[in-house]
């Protein structure tokens, strides 16, 4: 027997109506799946879905991190996201970060490349907390590692403490950056 495709049949093999079919079915598949991610993007814009970003939110920093990451509220508005009375620790309770508000600006084409990129990253009323790392050698960025972009950084009404295992070292209070910043692999 001489196989379809080389006879000449090939995908068309059953006529013009199986292939009417088949592109029917194509297209319907096609149109269901359309309809699923408009869904899920509308979805978002809901007080459900915006409480199901947060928690992806959330789990996806505390995996990468290995650090605690509350978030009281989270707003979603398509290319920017409030974060409301968000505050982070380590792993053994120390805190790191606390912001009245973090704002993210970012085109949603980024976030389909590689690293992190955002057109604007502002915090306002935030507190950081910098613990000098151990002595020895700099931890350098593991080739691979992300890269972290960010156009437009603006940092309102914050205080700054750099902290030691005595205490606090050097604390710097209504500290106001305005900036960008970009961190490269290697």
């Amino acid at each position: 027997p001489v196989p379809p495709a080389a006879a000449g049949g090939g995908i068309m093999t059953g006529g013009p109506r199986r292939a009417r079919r088949a592109l029917a079915g194509l297209g319907l598949a096609l149109g269901a799946l359309a309809l699923l991610a408009l869904a899920g993007f509308a979805l978002a814009f809901t007080e459900l879905g915006e409480r199901l970003l947060r928690d992806l939110l959330v789990s996806a920093v505390e995996r990468r991190t290995s650090h605690k990451l509350r978030i009281a509220r989270l707003e979603f508005h398509g290319d920017r996201v409030v974060l409301h009375e968000v505050s982070a620790a380590t792993a053994g309770g120390e805190p790191t970060l606390g912001a009245e508000e973090v704002q993210l600006d970012f085109a949603l084409s980024s976030l389909l490349g590689r690293g992190v990129r955002l057109d604007r990253l502002a915090l306002t009323n935030y507190r950081l907390y910098l613990r000098p790392a151990a002595s020895g050698p700099a931890s350098r960025p593991s080739p691979g590692s992300p890269v972290i972009s960010i156009d437009q950084l603006a940092l309102r009404g914050g205080r700054i403490e750099v902290l030691d295992p005595g205490g606090v070292k050097l604390r710097v209070e209504q500290l106001e950056v305005t900036g960008s910043l970009a961190a490269r692999d290697g």
